[in-house]
């Protein structure tokens, strides 16, 4: 992407976006062997973890069970719920983990993807020069810096008086991922019709 040097594609956790593995194909040595690799594994992986999952737990937490509705925090966690049925103590807290885990894994993803995105759009023109500049191993410092001081805003949710504007933040943070995909499928839409037209469809 844009000159960053070239590295083993990073195949971003099932829980952070799809549509992270377009935005690391940039910097894959040979995408087009590498990418339909990490889709397939993506693919298989949300089916596990997602499908498989929620099958399981359908199985084991009924939809009327009380700490399900009106149980809060990681008591009200399907999985929590499931494993102190079965009489497992000490299991919550390593649910507790994994979720924590999950989502640092996840916002390192983010992480990734903004990053090299703000990097793009300043090779391109469209943000501060000063985000161009990259180490000798090729990360992109200023930019990865400037995202990274925005995850700072999270500490909001710790004052009740600026939890609406960590609600709004929220709020827009799924909106983007909306719009994110309504881009990729404008792009794969002219795309196509782009091969369509010259014949190799």
């Amino acid at each position: 992407m844009h000159g960053v040097p070239q590295a083993d594609f990073p195949l971003p956790p099932p829980y952070a976006g799809t549509e992270l593995v377009a935005i690391a194909a940039g910097e894959t040595q040979n995408p087009r062997k590498a990418v339909p690799k990490a889709i397939k594994a993506v693919f298989y992986r949300i089916m596990f973890f997602y499908v498989v999952g929620t099958f399981i737990l359908g199985l084991l937490v009924s939809p009327n069970n009380e700490q399900l509705i009106n149980g809060s925090g990681s008591a009200a966690s399907p999985w929590v719920i499931a494993i102190e049925a079965a009489g497992i103590k000490g299991l919550p807290s390593v649910v507790n983990a994994a979720v924590l885990l999950a989502a640092f894994s996840a916002g390192e993803s983010d992480l990734y993807a903004a990053s090299r995105t703000l990097y793009g759009m300043a090779m391109d023109g469209k943000a501060p020069a000063i985000f161009k500049k990259c180490t000798k191993a090729g990360i992109p410092i200023w930019a990865t810096l400037a995202t990274w001081c925005i995850g700072l805003l999270g500490y909001l949710n710790l004052s009740n008086s600026a939890s609406t504007v960590f609600t709004w933040l929220s709020s827009l943070s799924a909106i983007t991922g909306l719009i994110a995909w309504a881009c990729i499928m404008l792009s794969y839409i002219r795309f196509y019709n782009g091969l369509k037209a010259q014949g190799k469809l």
